[in-house]
């Protein structure tokens, strides 16, 4: 009784092992080899994570059955597996890509020493099944093999082929000879094909799958990341030197050009065996572009790979602007032009989709980077004309000046937006007129309002005229130069005369102006001569 039970046990063990071997699936990534057909005797499974290596066996000593031994297999997903009859990847070979094979093609039946599995997206690499000689009347039980884009010669087997299997979005062109010579048919479509019907029953050698004919469908830009970000001085013009004791404006024109680019590293390349069309229907989402110079190089993008190009593409962009730089006496003013210089990177999703309009869309992704300078200022400083000492004005330039007013030995600007600034410092706004009154600044405002410097910025009170004429000054004398010097205001008259406000300290004078911080009169054979502080006090200017 013990040995029926023992019997009924082991009958019942090994028909669910039996079974079990039967229902069991390979996983993704990985490779289950049988010694029998049907999935039965000893097996050895194998398997690697996909996306980052190729697994290899180069010997039947770590193939998990017996050398030469395998009838039968299951390959997983995102997996193409070669097969080779001798070892160190030599021999006969043989490739599968996903599936169930029950029994193998080719009398491979015990013929295997060495392997390698290769990941490839099983996404972009849709399976082409192979349907052996045997079985003809009923093609879809026969041997299968299967293939998938690529060109295949040595892998496949010679003048056994009976029919073909095509999913969506493949073009599979079969050739009578092997290197893909010899008469030759292309089939372009999904379908079930018998090749009795085309004259190409166990006459097929080589085979050549491509994908059909895709065109770029959408880009996207995501993850935008600042790699880095420096402002940096990129040119500098010098302004005349100002030898005058007034101020003067000093035209300059600053002028830079800037070469901007946009290059790609491909993270993912599924475009292998794909024709890419030159219908472009590309919708480009650039919600996370920022800037006009960046949505401009995506623009390049575009055009780069429309042609299906890789190269790096450049664009070259120039600042240019005039400037008028106010220059106080003394001085010579120096323009530096600042720009910021970026560079940023972005992942970017390509989506190829099949012209025929019939097949899976191909997902291709890479990094993008852009280098670029934006944001460009320019900035004045000054150095003084004897001392060459650098003066950091910080006046931006960009604000156009409208009017310069010296008024008690000091110089205000007026802006072209009603701001008032006394040299750099900011005063005022809301002006449109700015002007020196019986050495008041004075600022006419909103409904010809007439407001004068209270001598803090932002400290303005209403200006009363006073028409009274100070004692001693003739006003019938034509005054010909106003020079403002070491805070007090000098005049010239046509008859040669010098007065300081009314008082009358000089004579004989053809020219008058502030050297030095030194009034210094020009006379009779271009001498000079500077005031030494009292009423025709004057001394030889050197």
């Amino acid at each position: 009784m013990k040995k029926i039970y023992y019997r009924i046990f082991l009958t019942l063990f090994c028909s669910i092992i039996s079974l079990y071997a039967l229902t069991q699936a390979a996983k993704p990534g990985e490779v289950i080899l049988y010694e029998d057909a049907n999935f039965q005797g000893r097996s050895g499974s194998h398997s690697f994570e996909p996306k980052e290596t190729t697994y290899e066996i180069p010997n039947s000593n770590r193939l998990k059955i017996s050398n030469d031994a395998m009838s039968s297999l299951k390959v997983g997903k995102g997996v193409m597996l070669t097969l080779y009859s001798d070892a160190g990847f030599t021999g006969a070979k043989l490739v599968f890509f996903e599936g169930e094979y029950t029994s193998l093609p080719c009398d491979w039946s015990d013929a295997l020493t060495s392997i390698k599995m290769e990941y490839k997206d099983p996404n972009n690499y849709a399976v082409v099944k192979l349907h052996s000689h045997y079985g003809e009347n009923d093609w879809q039980k026969s041997r299968v093999q299967s293939i998938s884009v690529g060109d295949w010669d040595d892998e496949i087997c010679n003048d056994e082929l009976s029919a073909i299997t095509i999913p969506d979005g493949l073009e599979v062109i079969i050739y009578a000879d092997g290197g893909f010579k010899g008469r030759e048919y292309t089939f372009a479509k999904k379908g079930e094909y018998r090749l009795s019907e085309y004259d190409m029953n166990d006459k097929v050698s080589s085979i050549r799958v491509k994908r059909s004919k895709y065109s770029l469908k959408k880009i996207e830009f995501k993850n935008r990341k600042e790699l880095s970000s420096n402002e940096e001085v990129v040119e500098s013009q010098s302004t005349d030197e100002n030898l005058t004791s007034e101020k003067i404006i000093s035209k300059v024109k600053i002028e830079k050009s800037f070469t901007n680019t946009v290059s790609e590293t491909k993270t993912t390349s599924n475009t292998t065996g794909v024709e890419i069309g030159s219908k472009f229907t590309a919708e480009i989402n650039k919600g996370i572009i920022k800037g006009a110079v960046e949505a401009s190089l995506v623009l390049k993008y575009e055009h780069n790979w429309t042609e299906g190009q890789t190269k790096e593409e450049t664009e070259t962009t120039t600042f240019s602007k005039e400037l008028e730089v106010p220059v106080p006496p003394g001085k010579t003013g120096v323009v530096n032009l600042f720009a910021n210089s970026v560079v940023v990177e972005f992942d970017v999703v390509k989506t190829y989709s099949p012209e025929s309009g019939t097949g899976p869309d191909i997902v291709e992704k890479s990094k993008v980077k852009m280098r670029y300078s934006q944001q460009f200022r320019a900035v004045a400083s000054y150095k003084s004309s004897s001392t060459n000492n650098t003066q950091p004005s910080g006046t931006n330039l960009t604000d156009k000046v409208k009017t310069t007013v010296n008024c008690t030995g000091k110089k205000y600007l007026l802006k072209e937006n009603g701001d008032i600034f006394l040299e750099t410092q900011k005063i005022g706004s809301g002006a449109n007129k700015l002007e020196c009154l019986q050495n008041n600044l004075v600022a006419t405002v909103a409904n010809n309002k007439r407001l004068k410097y209270d001598g803090q910025p932002n400290k303005w009170s209403e200006y009363a005229t006073n028409n009274t004429q100070p004692s001693g000054t003739n006003l019938t004398d034509k005054v010909k130069t106003t020079v403002n010097c070491a805070g007090k205001k000098y005049l010239l008259k046509e008859n040669g005369d010098i007065f300081l406000e009314t008082q009358k300290i000089g004579s004989g004078a053809n020219k008058l102006e502030c050297l030095q911080n030194n009034l210094v009169a020009t006379v009779a054979n271009n001498k000079r001569l500077k005031y030494d502080g009292q009423p025709n006090k004057w001394s030889d200017f050197k």
